[in-house]
């Protein structure tokens, strides 16, 4: 029997550790999010429910947002000249 439970483990534990591998997108709830771009958790709420945000709803009461999404609108919404990098 151990011998079939090793071989089953051998078979699998490359798929296992390639999904172990996939970076998960990092969610921030409405504090974390107001607390990264400098805003109230009102106007996160606002500017959520309004569609201005990139958002997930979770649920009827709870929504996240993807941090890359986060950087990727700031970026977009930049006003003004580029800052050298």
């Amino acid at each position: 029997m151990s011998s079939v439970l090793l071989a089953i483990a051998t078979a699998i534990l490359p798929a296992l550790t390639a999904m172990q591998s996939v970076e998960q997108p990092r969610l921030l709830d409405v504090r974390e999010a107001a607390a990264f771009l400098g805003l109230s958790r009102n106007a996160i709420y606002i500017a959520a429910r309004e569609g201005r945000i990139p958002h997930y709803k979770i649920n009827d009461w709870s929504i996240r947002f993807d941090l890359d999404e986060l950087r990727a609108w700031l970026q977009e919404h930049r006003r003004g000249p580029k800052v050298p990098a």
